[in-house]
């Protein structure tokens, strides 16, 4: 295994499984994810580049397209076997698994990949095309059905997020909560034209106000 993404997730399975007590747990559903993606992706791969040509090929991309991606693909296939110069190990220290489990972990990860990649050789190649013969066994169509409704999630979803919205919506449908706020808009206009009358530019009706307020405060503080 010489691939980076390879020794990407695989150092991440094994720091997984050295975080004891359950790291060992969270390493198998690690291991059971990679083993979907390694089916799924070469589903892919088998699919748009080994299957039957469905569509008609539109624009080929030229060389400004084609290098980068070569170079990119070149790198990914070999950067994981590439070591670290020594003169960055310093700024890029190596965090890889320790212990004696490490290299039977990349065995087992290793193996796992490898297994998911035939499964889809077998399901999706157009040499075996074993999917279109389960696909009439009615257990797999009800995997198949679980699958493609998101093993229930997008089920679970819908009852805890999406319908509770839609509901809040329709209640929400005559917008009474921006009734609130439309309604203090409203006051402090009315408050505004109310106080308006009160400039009228008269210097004696404002010393007359000044001297009345004065009073009534000082009335109030007596009082008091």
């Amino acid at each position: 295994m010489i691939t980076s993404g390879f020794y990407s997730k695989e150092l991440i399975l094994s720091q997984v499984w050295n975080s004891k007590p359950i790291g060992p747990l969270f390493w198998l559903v690690g291991l059971i994810t990679a083993f979907i993606t390694a089916v799924y992706i070469f589903r892919l791969v088998f699919n748009a580049f080994l299957g039957e040509q469905k569509t008609e090929i539109g624009l080929i991309p030229g060389n400004r397209i084609r290098i980068p991606l070569v170079v990119l693909s070149a790198l990914s296939v070999v950067g994981g076997f590439i070591a670290l110069p020594e003169f960055l190990r310093t700024a890029l220290p190596m965090s890889g698994a320790h212990g004696e489990s490490a290299p039977v972990l990349e065995w087992v990860a290793g193996a796992v990949a490898l297994l998911g990649i035939y499964l889809a050789y077998a399901l999706y190649s157009r040499k075996l095309a074993a999917a279109a013969v389960l696909s009439r066994d009615s257990a797999v169509q009800k995997i198949e059905h679980m699958a493609y409704g998101g093993w229930g999630f997008d089920f679970v979803y819908g009852k805890a997020f999406v319908q509770p919205f839609l509901w809040l919506a329709r209640i929400n449908r005559s917008d009474f909560i921006d009734a609130i706020y439309r309604a203090a808009t409203t006051v402090i206009e009315l408050s505004y034209q109310m106080l308006s009358f009160t400039q009228t530019g008269a210097i004696r009706l404002y010393a007359g106000g000044l001297a009345a307020g004065a009073i009534i405060a000082v009335s109030i503080a007596v009082l008091w």
